[in-house]
């Protein structure tokens, strides 16, 4: 009888106990499983995130790197035609001197002649 009924009375409440245990840690698992997939979430967010600004800062230093390359390519461009400009005015310089030379020896020449010429007829009339 009693013995009995308080014993069903007993199994009953320890079956409750449990099921309820059991939904405690079923919602729990809920929880963490949730709690998981959004940190994996987060983390996925994070990661693109930082693959993108890698990409660009990638981006940027190959920009940077041609940007320089061509800089420098002009510059050597320049100087190139600067020394051409320079080597063109020099030869320029040492044509025009060289016709001068060849002016002054010409005309010296011309006055060694004449002396010449004078000191024959100096010497014919002497």
């Amino acid at each position: 009888g009693v013995a009995d009924m308080l014993k069903e009375r007993r199994a009953e409440q320890t079956a409750q106990m449990m099921a309820i245990s059991q939904e405690k840690e079923a919602r729990s698992q809920a929880i963490l499983h949730r709690a998981h997939s959004m940190d994996q979430h987060r983390r996925k967010m994070i990661r693109e995130r930082r693959e993108q600004v890698e990409s660009r800062v990638d981006q940027f230093q190959d920009d940077l790197n041609k940007e320089r390359a061509r800089i420098a390519e002009e510059k050597q461009a320049r100087e190139e035609h600067r020394n051409a400009r320079l080597t063109e005015h020099q030869e320029r310089l040492w044509r025009a001197r060289e016709h001068q030379g060849e002016i002054y020896h010409s005309k010296l020449e011309r006055v060694e002649m004449k002396q010449a010429a004078q000191q024959e007829i100096h010497a014919a009339i002497a």
